[in-house]
């Protein structure tokens, strides 16, 4: 599945777009992205249990903005090694640091440095470790530089507190306020440049006014307990502000151009990844169960075969099917099956399936060998009764199974104990489902990789590595895997749904590791949605409410179908599977597999940002991300004759959607005035508009015509914006020149071209429009 060029290709390149005037290189300007974190790592948490990982992380990276976390306790960066750092984010629930003046002076500093810095809740130096208290005179530089003015004085009883200038851009986005309010410091208004979005007042007292929600020109301010609802003695949060809007504001982010890793060619992105859990598992579905079919087969022949529109990347554990530890030869025969579908994308599920990823990074074979007996040895019986010994499952306390991130309960629990001692151990009796050996990484990824490229076709690579267990590799984890030639993804187990109605639990793209990135599942797999494939085995199916929930009013994820070959066991668990992909063939879709979105991410991560001066955007490092987003962009388009390495524009949600040229390193995206925001851009050339399809290499070779490549899943739909009014050809080529496809039809009275290839293009083809002016009528485009 991958792209071949016709040489003429690279030649009509040089045509795709007109130049920008001449600008010097030093026209350009790095525009800073990074929110620099903080966290307390005194407990010996990790950072991604945290606030502003798992709450703050999602709206920023919505917003274009990327997160580095650092510790507060490690020595303060120097601001002159800060000039890729747009803002500071402080959200802690430790009020305490070693040296609260030393910190104060650096926020203070970085503040007029032009750096913007958020607090929300208290500040974390209220006093230092030995818990002394933080002189006034200390604290006051830091409160005054960001716009307010203290009065050392704590609101505890708030029966006679009401709320004014409530902002109704900011405030009740997913829960207002009602009962006692949070208690709450009492600060005054010091910048006239300040906008309050929401004041505490004591017994109707105008003097009493407390700014509790706030933005200016130096960053931002919520007090503790205003930004989100915590239901006492439930796993349950809301957001009481708008974190896209409030972010916004307070790092100056709503005019900056968005990496986006939603969208590709105009449409959401779809992706599908399997693990290999219960390959072995004998299926329960009629007409499988009396011939002891293994659920692999199952899902091979039930879902994959029937669905070649959908790319799928699926993982086994390689444990399972070498054929070392269960000699059934079936089990390497459905991998060969599986694999051999074009459709299909060859992951790795590791070798010997770690689950708690942490054990293993300064392994010690002696730490190891008090587990040796409880590990399986031949493998033999059913692979769920297995892993349910390995987990002491019983019926009077719930644990957690693997493959299953464990955030959602354990950042409730975090969050309502301030943090103090988080349980983020999860109730493993062994470190992995299997040993071959002592562990060694290159047997995860290297030798894994090999055995399972021994069952693939000739030419097809293990692309991706699906992390398992906890889903917290280490970074020589990360390094050994990307060294094998994989990029990763799993972990984050995104839910926005009635048992999970906020954005609280939408995770973020992913988490740094060292100097390694671990890319995020975009939703949760049917483990959260099955007790832990317990109970309600249909459960899947409400992954709908999330793909729903997710896309409007904002599209903050791709449509991801993430699930286990032991999906494969029961009819309900497959109907789930049925059930979600015939809503996704109903739904404007571009399919691509799992190592391409990983790699889309990680674009969107490195991705870096230069402001024209006087105009215009250029994006640079910026991987295999292929769309910039504007927001608040209904009244704005792409000027294309300026513009480079630009092949399209969709207006959507209020926000513009650029499709950038994938062979273009350096893209500059110029914009203009939109009067017509009811209306498409008009075209000075054809531009595209949405496609399945991926497309690429778009060439004008003429007025009348323009060139490209295509490569995708399924039906090849295309909408294009011309100039041109009357008739229009659209042909497709394999790459040796044949003619695969013709269609002729009408182009619309607004330009607007819309048609559809049915041959495929699974390894790539070369696609061209033609022009017809002199076509009165001919047949209407298929």
């Amino acid at each position: 599945m991958q792209f071949w060029w016709f040489p003429a290709i690279f030649f009509l390149l040089a045509l795709a777009s007109p130049p920008v005037q001449a600008a010097a290189q030093d026209s350009f300007r790095p525009e800073p992205r990074v929110i620099l974190a903080f966290y307390d790592g005194r407990d010996h948490q990790s950072y991604w249990l945290q606030r502003p990982h798992r709450l703050a992380e999602t709206p920023l990276n919505h917003l274009g903005l990327i997160l580095r976390h650092r510790d507060i306790r490690a020595p303060l960066p120097d601001l002159r090694e800060m000039a890729d750092v747009r803002g500071v984010l402080l959200w802690m629930s430790s009020a305490a640091t070693p040296d609260p003046a030393r910190f104060i002076h650096w926020c203070v500093q970085t503040m007029k440095a032009g750096i913007r810095l958020v607090l929300m809740g208290s500040p974390p130096f209220g006093q230092n470790d030995k818990g002394v208290i933080t002189e006034p005179g200390t604290l006051r530089p830091f409160w005054r530089t960001l716009g307010l003015e203290p009065r050392f004085d704590w609101i505890r009883f708030t029966h006679k507190t009401r709320l004014l200038d409530s902002d109704s851009r900011i405030m009740d986005f997913e829960r207002g306020f009602s009962g006692l309010l949070p208690p709450f410091e009492t600060l005054k208004r010091r910048d006239p440049r300040m906008t309050v979005h929401l004041t505490g007042r004591q017994f109707n007292d105008p003097k009493s006014d407390a700014v509790l929600v706030t933005t200016s020109p130096h960053g931002g301010y919520v007090a503790d307990g205003y930004e989100l609802y915590i239901a006492p003695g439930e796993d349950f949060i809301q957001w009481r502000i708008d974190p896209f809007a409030f972010f916004a504001l307070a790092f100056d982010a709503w005019n900056l151009p968005k990496p986006d890793a939603t969208v590709l060619s105009g449409r959401r992105i779809f992706y599908s990844h399997i693990d290999g859990d219960g390959w072995r598992n004998i299926s329960q579905v009629e007409g499988y169960r009396q011939k002891k079919k293994l659920s692999a087969e199952v899902v091979l022949e039930e879902i994959l075969k029937p669905y070649p529109d959908f790319p799928s990347t699926v993982a086994p554990i390689v444990a399972d099917i070498d054929g070392r530890l269960d000699p059934n030869p079936d089990i390497q025969k459905i991998a060969r099956e599986i694999f051999l579908l074009p459709h299909v994308e060859a992951g790795n599920h590791t070798y010997t399936h770690p689950l708690f990823w942490q054990f293993f990074e300064a392994y010690q074979a002696d730490k190891e060998a008090p587990y040796l007996w409880l590990y399986p040895q031949p493998l033999e019986g059913d692979y769920l009764k297995r892993l349910a010994s390995l987990f002491d499952l019983d019926a009077r306390k719930e644990k957690v199974q693997m493959d299953t991130g464990v955030w959602k309960r354990e950042l409730n629990n975090a969050i309502k104990s301030k943090e103090k001692k988080p349980n983020i151990v999860m109730d493993y009796r062994t470190p992995r489902v299997y040993r071959s050996g002592d562990f060694r990484l290159e047997q995860e990824f290297g030798a894994a990789n090999a055995v399972i490229e021994r069952l693939t076709p000739p030419g097809k690579r293990v692309q991706v590595v699906q992390w398992s267990g906890d889903t917290l590799p280490f970074e020589a984890a990360i390094a050994a895997a990307r060294a094998e030639g994989m990029t990763n993804i799993n972990g984050g187990d995104s839910r926005f749904d009635k048992q999970y109605p906020s954005i609280a639990w939408v995770a973020p793209l992913g988490r740094q590791v060292g100097d390694q990135w671990q890319t995020y599942a975009s939703n949760s797999n049917e483990n959260t949605y099955t007790e832990l494939w317990t109970a309600n085995f249909f459960g899947f199916k409400q992954l709908i409410r999330t793909i729903r929930n997710t896309g409007h009013p904002l599209l903050l994820k791709p449509f991801n179908l993430y699930y286990h070959m032991y999906s494969g066991e029961r009819v309900s668990s497959l109907n789930a599977l049925r059930h979600n992909l015939e809503y996704a063939r109903a739904l404007p879709l571009t399919p691509v597999a799992t190592s391409h979105f990983a790699r889309i991410v990680e674009g969107t991560v490195s991705a870096r940002l230069e402001r024209g001066d006087p105009e215009g955007w250029r994006i640079l490092e910026r991987g295999a991300m292929q769309t910039i987003r504007f927001d608040r962009a209904l009244f704005q388009a792409v000027d294309l004759i300026r513009s480079q390495g630009v092949i399209g524009q969709k207006h959507y949600q209020g926000s513009l959607y650029v499709s950038l040229e994938a062979d273009h390193p350096a893209p500059v995206i110029i914009l203009k005035d939109h009067p017509q925001s009811g209306q498409r851009p008009q075209a000075t050339i054809p531009y595209l508009v949405e496609s399945r399809w991926l497309v690429r290499g778009v060439a004008h070779p003429s007025a009348a015509g323009v060139v490209f490549r295509v490569q995708g899943f399924g039906p090849g739909q295309m909408v294009w914006q011309s100039p041109w009014r009357g008739g229009f050809i659209a042909l497709l080529r394999d790459d040796d020149g044949r003619l695969l496809e013709k269609h002729q039809g009408m182009i619309e009275a607004d330009g607007l071209i819309r048609f559809t290839f049915s041959a495929s293009a699974l390894d790539g083809a070369a696609a061209e429009l033609r022009f017809q002016p002199d076509v009165a009528e001919v047949a209407a485009p298929s």
